[in-house]
């Protein structure tokens, strides 16, 4: 079995929205899977969005608050597929590991 190593400082960030931006680390189409570093600046609010399948989440830097709860750096979270959130950054951003069983975009 072969390995592959992404060399995330080499990827451009992609911006989704106004204070959103996200690297794609890893997507292969043949099971929609995706993986994503996305960092949040100050305050930034995603839309209010669903996803086709589960995502799971790991705070890496800062924190950031949904329905649900506020998540801080080492938290972990899940949002079952086809639950609706919204995601704000803490006062200091928030960068965010997150896994996606179905491609989000």
């Amino acid at each position: 079995m072969a390995s592959t190593h992404i060399k995330s400082g080499s990827l451009e960030w992609e911006v989704l929205k106004q204070g959103i931006c996200r690297k794609i680390l890893f997507r292969e189409d043949s099971r929609n899977l995706e993986i994503d570093l996305i960092r949040l600046e100050p305050s930034a609010q995603s839309p209010i969005h669903t996803h086709k399948g589960d995502e799971w989440v790991y705070v890496l830097e800062g924190s950031m608050s949904d329905q649900t709860g506020t998540y801080n750096q080492g938290d972990f979270l899940i949002n079952q597929k086809g639950t609706e959130h919204q995601v704000t950054a803490g006062r200091d951003g928030c960068l965010i590991l997150a896994l996606y069983s179905e491609k989000p975009y």
